[in-house]
């Protein structure tokens, strides 16, 4: 990061800006959000929501809040050990003679 210019920052931005909406910021623990998300990093309208609602959990909010990602796990089915080739004994008896 050292190594960056301001121009790399600026595009960082730009590409970044595309994301933020996708970004659940309600469902970010409180903790995370003090400690590890610097404010000038998130839009102020957003850091005036969260704050609103960290303060009056009750209350709506006015940012679109989107439900929890959820990873469901996918139980497959269980494998079948059944042979697919059509050489029957038959065949086999056959072929050795």
């Amino acid at each position: 990061m050292e190594e960056w210019s301001d121009e790399n920052f600026m595009s960082l931005k730009t590409t970044l800006q595309q994301c933020l909406p996708f970004i659940c910021y309600f469902h970010i623990s409180n903790s995370d959000v003090m400690y590890k998300i610097k404010p000038d990093q998130i839009r102020k309208f957003l850091i005036n929501n969260y704050e609103s609602y960290l303060i009056l959990p009750d209350q709506p909010v006015e940012s679109i809040i989107l439900p929890p990602r959820l990873v469901l796990k996918q139980e497959l089915p269980a494998r079948v050990n059944e042979l697919f080739s059509t050489i029957t004994n038959e065949h086999v008896s056959v072929i050795s003679s």
